[in-house]
């Protein structure tokens, strides 16, 4: 074979390598207009692999066979440039169905995941919201617990205990008591409970100091907007910010402010 006719095998071999690897995944179900308009960056991944990593293999495997067959067959050979041009495009192709094949059984695995997981989230809610209880009897608040739905069934299940102290996503009825004893026996999930509107006013005090103090946004969000929440405890933290002469800066700064202008809830 001539130096020429080598080197134009090689060329379209491994161009048809990249454009097979794309055109694989294209079989599979691909979709590369599909993030218009940004790249097709999936497709540029296995175009770049089949110019690169597939006729490195094509050529290994062929050394490999031809080594093992000369000694059997001496006049069988395939040239190296030829088996780029023909195995390459080949291997590129099944390379790229194989890996969208891979990728469509992943997105169906967590499509049954987030359906399964929606069913179970409505199946508690309704329980809980039906008796508050259950999260104390069943322990819900403990992560390793089994669930009969599953992994899905799991996490739906933390979901809704989260949820349940945020009147704005999930409206349960605990009584003061209840969150008392949540507190005390979810040590990981203790803070939940001063979101809840029927939190005991001395358990947010008490929770006050960690809560502000775990960098955690949203939860302080809620328990300054909680109308359950001890006045003093907003004119405490205005006053030590006049004390230090610091300015109104910072979204909690000026919460509290706010907070400060709203009547407390009358127990």
């Amino acid at each position: 074979m001539s130096k020429a006719a080598s080197i134009i095998a090689v060329t379209a071999g491994v161009i048809l390598s990249g454009q097979c690897a794309v055109w694989g995944a294209c079989l599979g179900g691909h979709d590369p207009k599909a993030a218009y308009p940004f790249p097709d960056v999936k497709g540029a991944v296995l175009f770049l692999i089949g110019v690169s990593v597939i006729p490195l293999v094509v050529v290994v495997l062929s050394t490999i066979v031809r080594r093992l067959l000369s000694s059997l067959h001496p006049s069988l050979r395939l040239p190296i440039p030829v088996a780029i041009l023909l195995l390459g495009p080949l291997f590129s192709l099944v390379m790229g169905y194989s890996v969208q094949a891979r990728d469509n059984r992943t997105r169906d695995q967590e499509r049954e995941f987030y359906v399964s997981q929606k069913e179970a989230y409505s199946s508690y809610a309704a329980q809980l919201t039906a008796d508050p209880g259950i999260v104390l009897r069943e322990r819900w608040y403990e992560e390793g617990s089994k669930d009969s739905w599953g992994g899905a069934g799991v996490s739906a299940r933390r979901m809704v205990f989260e949820d349940s102290f945020r009147p704005d996503h999930l409206a349960v009825a605990y009584t003061g008591d209840q969150l008392r004893e949540i507190s005390e026996r979810a040590q990981d999930k203790r803070m939940l409970v001063v979101c809840h509107p029927q939190c005991p006013p001395d358990l947010i005090e008490s929770m006050w100091p960690l809560v502000m103090s775990s960098r955690q946004a949203w939860m302080i969000g809620q328990m300054i907007d909680n109308p359950a929440t001890p006045r003093h405890l907003f004119e405490e933290y205005q006053l030590e910010r006049l004390n230090s002469n610091r300015a109104v800066s910072g979204w909690i700064d000026s919460a509290i402010e706010e907070r400060l202008k709203k009547p407390n809830k009358i127990r």
